[in-house]
């Protein structure tokens, strides 16, 4: 299991604020929409996040907002359908709230509009990712063609950075910020990044719901239900923010090494060798020679230390590879520089869970489920068990979850069982 190392976003005074974090499964969702806000302290709520998985009626998943609303007035209620939320003893089955009282919070929204900057192509049918093979079939057959200084760039800045209107007035700087999107989120993780580089990022792809409730993605925003875009909210009140990343179905492959030749999200070289054969080669060695050339595989940024101890600082999958022409694509929207020290990662297996192991501590827990085995159909989901974790708020989605650490880059990681945990304090 590699892990990626822990950081934190501490303030200058600790000062107590209210948030609660709740997940409920009960056979019906208005069953669960109830126990989710029982109890709650008797303060105004300002912000309510609700996750609910795919595995109630599409009826009941689309009047989430309004279930809700029949017993709490928050000034902003986002939420969305996902694959799971973490409960063990349902399966995932579920709903999952955070709630902020007395908490300096802020939502926006960004439609799926005509003039949405967007990196991916526009999905078709359940999986929601179809990936751009006008790209890729680029990289792979034209390159040659038309040379190198034809293609130079994946993350060019076409976005401007421009931040959001709800955004542009913010009494204080956000300490922390959750997401939630579409497959497109590259265009506000990339405006919020520049604008507060120093807030931890956390958030879902929502799940793909064509066959649900007949949308691409189903989000809600305050009354609205969206079909796609990206909403969320951010906060300038939180004291404390942590957060860490494991990637529970990943192991290394070698060691690390120095990217020597490279061109946008594509890799030539790697120590000086073609990276595509280098690959080939570490697969062909001693009881690496087990490993399937099927299986995925991925490519980490890391850093070392004088030690060599290895830290992961974002994680992509390796798309395709010429072991002819040596260049090896990468699922990424930012550029890769000469010099970058890089990791080999490739799958193993586990046993499938549905969430973290249980904890005391208050926190969010974002994990990347397995791919296609969240079919409301699947034999692990016990949608009549009735169960309440009061310290956990999150969900699990096989389109990945939304990785921003403070002062690092925000990504979309998309490797199975891998997990996304923030406590805010």
């Amino acid at each position: 299991m590699l892990s990626r190392i822990a950081r934190s976003n501490p303030a200058k005074a600790y000062i107590r604020n209210l948030w609660t974090h709740r997940t409920a499964s009960r056979p019906e969702l208005a069953q669960a929409v109830t126990e989710s806000v029982a109890n709650l302290p008797k303060k105004p709520i300002d912000i309510c996040v609700a996750l609910v998985s795919q595995s109630f009626p599409a009826n009941d998943l689309l009047k989430l907002n309004t279930e809700f609303l029949k017993h709490i007035s928050p000034k902003i209620f986002i939420g969305a359908v996902v694959d799971r939320v973490p409960s063990p003893q349902s399966g995932g089955h579920g709903l999952s709230v955070l709630i902020g009282q007395e908490e300096d919070a802020t939502g926006f929204v960004l439609d799926d509009t005509a003039d949405r900057k967007k990196f991916k192509s526009v999905s078709v049918g359940r999986w929601g990712k179809v990936q751009d093979f006008n790209r890729f079939k680029y990289e792979e057959n034209d390159i040659e063609k038309f040379g190198w200084d034809a293609f130079k760039s994946v993350s060019t800045n076409v976005h401007g950075h421009e931040l959001l209107p709800q955004l542009q007035n913010l009494r204080q700087t956000p300490k922390f910020a959750w997401i939630l999107s579409d497959h497109e989120p590259y265009q506000l993780i990339e405006t919020l990044d520049h604008h507060f580089p120093q807030a931890t990022k956390a958030g879902l792809i929502g799940a793909s719901t064509p066959f649900i409730t007949g949308t691409p993605y189903t989000m809600f925003y305050n009354d609205k239900v969206l079909p796609g875009g990206s909403i969320g909210f951010v906060s300038s009140t939180v004291p404390k923010v942590s957060s860490s990343v494991q990637h529970k179905a990943l192991e290394a492959l070698g060691s690390p090494m120095t990217v020597t030749r490279c061109r946008g999200n594509i890799i030539l070289d790697l120590d000086e060798t073609s990276a595509t054969g280098l690959l080939l080669n570490l697969l062909n060695k001693g009881h690496n020679a087990k490993i399937s050339k099927d299986k995925e595989f991925y490519l980490g940024a890391c850093t070392e230390d004088a030690d060599n101890n290895v830290q992961l600082t974002s994680v992509h999958r390796v798309t395709s590879g010429d072991p002819s022409k040596g260049n090896m694509s990468i699922d990424t929207t930012k550029d890769f520089q000469v010099g970058q020290k890089v990791q080999f990662l490739h799958r193993v297996d586990i046993t499938a869970k549905t969430d973290s192991e249980q904890s005391s501590d208050e926190q969010i827990v974002c994990t990347v489920a397995e791919k296609d085995t969240t079919y409301v159909g699947n034999s692990s989901l016990r949608p009549d068990v009735n169960a309440t974790i009061p310290n956990v708020f999150g969900g699990s989605s096989e389109n990945g979850v939304l990785v921003g650490q403070a002062d690092q880059t925000t990504y979309v990681l998309d490797a199975p069982h891998s997990e996304y945990t923030v406590k805010i304090q």
